[in-house]
């Protein structure tokens, strides 16, 4: 029988059905229901349409509330930040964002519902203030 871990970096194994390459434990639970999803694809396609037609529904108020908020989601998800400016703002492939980083889809998708979560949280707990 051959051993299931040869050839393969320490870093790397193979855990039950999935192979482990040592991200984040919880990357495969998502942080986000689907309606929550949907309420950040909203907004974004809100900020999208200002940023690509000049269009807004939005009121000054609330443009300056979502501009704060993806300032500090910049600062502390930076990553997660890029992914979704790049794919949803910019219509930038997820397959091209993976290559260019050189991981897989699936991982630069589960990065932005991870980035959406957070997204979500900062402009909750920003508007609440």
């Amino acid at each position: 029988m051959q051993n299931v871990d040869s050839g393969v970096p320490k870093k790397v194994r193979f855990v039950g059905k999935c192979w482990n390459l040592g991200k984040d434990k919880d990357m495969s639970r998502p942080l986000i229901t689907e309606q929550e999803y949907r309420r950040f694809e909203n907004i974004i396609f809100k900020v999208w349409r200002v940023y690509r037609f000049g269009e807004t529904d939005l009121t000054d108020k609330e443009i300056k509330h979502i501009n704060e908020v993806l300032k500090k989601f910049s600062t502390e998800h930076h990553r997660e930040y890029k992914i979704i400016i790049r794919h949803h703002l910019k219509h930038v492939y997820y397959t091209t964002i993976a290559r260019e980083q050189g991981v897989s889809e699936g991982y630069i998708r589960k990065l932005a519902k991870k980035g959406a979560y957070y997204f979500l949280q900062l402009y909750d707990n920003s508007k609440e203030k």
